[in-house]
């Protein structure tokens, strides 16, 4: 059983407005002190950007001996990926500990049901975020309402 309190999640752009090298330090600096500080259970969306480089940063440090779990969050049951992010996706959802699915089909608001599924199961909140408008933005203020951890790019 996953208790929220070493729970950690990722909730960002699709697109990276930074280099994407320096995101994935960055990304990687919060995971090492995410560990550090206990928690063990990481859940990403499964989005294209920020979702998946976080996802394959996750998958990564398991395979490398890390005793920490990803869960795979999506909005949907077959929701479609574009096929050069299909394969990555494939092997991101192969090594996942466990994929939950929010709703049964696409629904208007299942992806923002999907962010406040992961924020509403975790103690602390990863986001990257350029846009101060729209479904990342809305989705920080939700985790600040509910007093969770936030760190931010």
């Amino acid at each position: 059983m996953v208790n929220h309190n070493d729970t950690c999640c990722f909730i960002g752009h699709s697109k990276f407005y930074d280099d994407e090298a320096q995101i994935k330090r960055w990304i990687l600096e919060c995971v090492h002190k995410a560990i550090e500080d206990g928690f063990k259970h990481f859940m990403c969306g499964g989005g294209m950007g920020f979702d998946m480089l976080a996802a394959q940063i996750i998958v990564d440090l398991k395979k490398s001996g890390h005793k920490i779990s990803l869960e795979l969050a999506l909005p949907y049951r077959g929701e479609y990926k574009p096929p050069p992010k299909r394969y990555l996706f494939s092997i991101i959802e192969a090594n996942a500990d466990k994929v939950s699915y929010v709703k049964e089909y696409y629904t208007k608001n299942c992806y923002i049901e999907r962010n406040k599924y992961m924020v509403d199961k975790s103690a602390l909140v990863v986001v990257y975020c350029r846009e101060y408008w729209g479904g990342t933005h809305n989705i920080i203020e939700y985790a600040k309402e509910l007093e969770r951890v936030i760190y931010a790019l």
